[in-house]
């Protein structure tokens, strides 16, 4: 059995009969189209692959989707969340694989997140003045950090960095206790 948002009960041949329907309009869920997507986020679609380079809401908990019309988000462009001060949680598919400049700074409430292994590029400051952050861990696959990837981040405890990770800038860690 399945109840809506509106406490109906559906049984499973309704689901069966009707999953279009009750996905859509009685569970008020749909595919999003690039338009959609697009009242959300700031992004670019070139060679294949999406780049988010700006976020247009206000919510707590922010879920980036793997695919946008068809394409693969990979990237997180230069401040693409820079000072959204609502986040507390951002969910990054496992598609990612560069997270630029700036992109989450002065996201003051969010406190921690998993970066996908993809992950091989993380630019200048990209988790600068998160003052709530507390916890990260790096994928092994990293191979760039930037300059002052966590200035500023008071709160932070622990950071796990990869295994093979050869050489960090000193300023890496500016501002945290």
């Amino acid at each position: 059995y399945l109840i809506d948002f509106r406490n109906r009960l559906f049984t499973v041949e309704d689901v069966t009969h009707r999953a279009d329907d009750l996905i859509e309009k009685d569970l008020g869920f749909k595919e999003r189209t690039l338009a959609d997507w697009k009242e959300i986020f700031k992004l670019s679609i070139a060679d294949g692959s999406v780049r988010i380079s700006g976020y247009k809401k206000n919510d707590t908990i922010v879920e980036i989707p793997e695919t946008i019309d068809g394409h693969t988000v990979m990237k997180i462009g230069d401040g693409a969340f820079k000072d959204h001060g609502t986040i507390e949680s951002i969910l990054l598919p496992s598609s990612i694989t560069e997270i630029g400049a700036n992109a989450f700074r002065g996201c003051i409430k969010l406190e921690s997140i998993v970066l996908p292994e993809a992950v091989e590029s993380i630019g200048h400051s990209a988790f600068g003045e998160c003052t709530s952050l507390q916890n990260i861990v790096l994928p092994q696959t990293i191979k760039y950090l930037g300059d002052k990837v966590f200035v500023g981040c008071a709160a932070l405890k622990q950071v796990t960095l990869p295994e093979g990770l050869e050489w960090v800038l000193e300023s890496l860690f500016d501002g945290c206790h």
